[in-house]
């Protein structure tokens, strides 16, 4: 077996309770989704990573370092939650 030479960085988000918003209001929730997508996916590639796959409410996505990776969380968190409590 072939090891990698490379490091590599893994992220994966998850939106906690989606499940039920969904069951609540689907229309709005769609919407949200949208605009939770395209941030999350421009956060990732601006940070230097790749999106590999949309996994329904999250992601998961690659990045060269974990410095890379944690900026693109920490940037993802700000945006979608700005005023956390």
């Amino acid at each position: 077996m072939q090891l990698p030479t490379t490091a590599l960085a893994i992220l994966f988000t998850d939106i906690v309770g989606s499940t039920s918003l969904w069951e609540r209001d689907p229309e709005r929730m769609a919407s949200v989704m949208m605009r939770h997508d395209r941030l999350l996916e421009t956060t990732v590639v601006t940070a230097g990573g790749r999106v590999v796959k949309g996994l329904g409410d999250g992601l998961l996505a690659t990045f060269p370092t974990s410095g890379d990776a944690t900026r693109a969380a920490i940037e993802a968190q700000r945006l979608l939650w700005p005023d956390p409590p």
